[in-house]
């Protein structure tokens, strides 16, 4: 039996035109243009679904604070010279009152953190000022679930014209983008009133911003969802006052 030589198959073939090359590597990059977007689409809703996950978190660890503190979630900003503390934040965010208590590993810089939103700037934890936005219309401002719903307090003085409605109706926690510094996101905001703020909510996951509630569940808000957000009974002294401005919305989609 003659013996095939492997170099006279393959030789004999016939070989490919400059053309026909220029047709193949033009169908490639045809296909990576169209299949670019939709890996996009996955690797976002993938960090959306970690946002999720992060607020969830967080939302145990307030309870687990609450718990601990008659109730009472955590200050937006706290002066930590007011407890006697000589920690090196001279201010706690929400955050710090979290990780310096306990509640939660303390973040290191650089890495991924339960604080920061993965899809957007910093994107790993950087300090305390760069985090989720927790709502706020005063640096005490704090949340307490009682028989009726949401209480609302300063210092732990409950004000007794309020309707919230249930906790799990009442969401505090959102995605954030700093307006006066692009590209970060920013730990506190006063946007409850009609007063533009540098200090926004960001629906970037597709239109929608996550939003963590008081009994601990996490839900995407749209544009409507977001504007009908927290509100007070008619006629109270603290009607519109917790209602999200929507000049203090961003809408940009990732």
């Amino acid at each position: 039996m003659k013996k095939v030589d492997s170099k006279e198959v393959f030789s004999s073939g016939k070989n490919f035109t400059l053309i026909e090359l220029l047709v193949v590597i033009s169908i490639i990059a045809i296909l990576a243009v169209m299949l670019l977007p939709a890996l996009n689409k996955t690797r976002q809703m993938a960090k959306s679904t970690q946002c999720k996950s992060n607020m969830k978190q967080i939302g145990i660890a307030e309870h687990l604070y609450m718990n601990d503190w008659n109730g009472w979630t955590t200050c937006p900003v706290l002066n930590s010279t007011s407890w006697g503390d000589s920690t090196p934040y001279s201010w706690w965010s929400w955050s710090v009152q979290l990780f310096i208590n306990k509640y939660v590993p303390t973040p290191k810089s650089g890495t991924p953190s339960i604080f920061v939103c993965p899809s957007y700037a910093p994107f790993t934890w950087y300090d305390t000022e760069r985090t989720y936005l927790r709502c706020s219309n005063n640096k005490r401002l704090r949340y307490k679930c009682g028989a009726r719903g949401v209480f609302i307090g300063w210092d732990e003085v409950p004000r007794q014209d309020f309707d919230m409605g249930p906790p799990s109706s009442f969401y505090y926690l959102f995605d954030s983008t700093n307006a006066g510094t692009p590209g970060n996101q920013i730990s506190t905001g006063c946007f409850y009133d009609s007063t533009a703020m540098d200090n926004k909510v960001h629906a970037r996951h597709n239109q929608k911003s996550n939003a963590l509630s008081l009994d601990g569940h996490v839900m995407p808000l749209g544009k409507r969802e977001l504007f009908q957000t927290h509100g007070a009974k008619q006629g109270s002294s603290v009607e519109n006052y917790l209602r999200i401005a929507g000049l203090n919305i961003v809408f940009d989609s990732l």
